[in-house]
């Protein structure tokens, strides 16, 4: 969370903390063979460009959109409002949906 927020030096001490507690660990092998990976990320070129389609609610989240194979095109939003809401944010609970892909 703390690389999600910018933190990255924070991030880094407590991977660094983490893999002393944790030396086995996945994670922690992983960060200490290249702790500083995300500048490595951002030099990359970019693999595709992000758009606003007419399947996104302005008001409730849209996301997770994946093309199958088939041109079906599957998100998840919380823009059914007749669904029970969820107390942190008083959105209603995700659905998924399914749209035909097209030019």
């Amino acid at each position: 969370m703390l690389k999600a927020e910018g933190k990255y030096e924070d991030a880094n001490k407590q991977m660094q903390k983490f893999a002393s507690l944790a030396p086995n660990d996945h994670r922690a092998k992983t960060f200490l063979q290249d702790p500083n990976y995300l500048p490595k990320l951002r030099n990359q070129a970019k693999l595709f460009d992000e758009k606003v389609l007419d399947i996104n609610d302005k008001k409730y989240g849209s996301f997770g959109g994946v093309l199958g194979d088939d041109n079906t095109f599957y998100f998840t939003s919380a823009r059914n409002t007749a669904r029970k809401t969820y107390g942190v944010n008083e959105e209603p609970y995700l659905d998924l949906y399914q749209a035909t892909y097209n030019a």
